[in-house]
């Protein structure tokens, strides 16, 4: 099941590249959380679909490769937890998330994209996002 989950993860990322809206949302699961790499995107599956329709319509959109893969099963083989590193446009980022066994078909849960950042460029980062994230962190006081 390991391997299926995998090939299902390249397929989803593949359905991105190929701008094949209905397929890559198709995988997500109705209450399926999207979370990217800003702090504000934080999307259940419509919402995501709404703001990716545009990038695929336009055939603009994110070609991620994996580099490496771990997925991992519950005992009863209808969770599966995953964690990537991928190529990406925006250099080396780490996918993760939880896929379910639902009627006989796995639908994501969860997934997160997260930028992975050299430690020895952390200070410039921290530097680069404190004014955006002071404004960000208003927003939620």
């Amino acid at each position: 099941l390991s391997k299926e989950v995998g090939d299902l993860l390249e397929q989803w990322h593949r359905d991105a590249a190929d701008a094949n809206l209905d397929n890559y949302i198709g995988l997500m699961d109705s209450t399926c959380n999207y979370i990217g790499t800003d702090a504000t995107e934080n999307w259940k599956r419509d919402e995501f679909n709404a703001f990716c329709k545009p990038y695929f319509d336009r055939k603009t959109t994110w070609d991620f490769t994996t580099l490496q893969r771990d997925v991992r099963l519950n005992k009863s083989g209808n969770t599966a937890w995953f964690d990537e590193i991928l190529d990406t446009h925006m250099g080396t980022c780490r996918g993760s998330g939880a896929l379910e066994l639902k009627n006989g078909e796995w639908k994501l849960m969860q997934y997160v994209l997260s930028l992975a950042i050299p430690n020895e460029s952390m200070n410039a980062v921290k530097k680069a996002k404190h004014e955006a994230d002071s404004v960000l962190k208003l927003e939620f006081k």
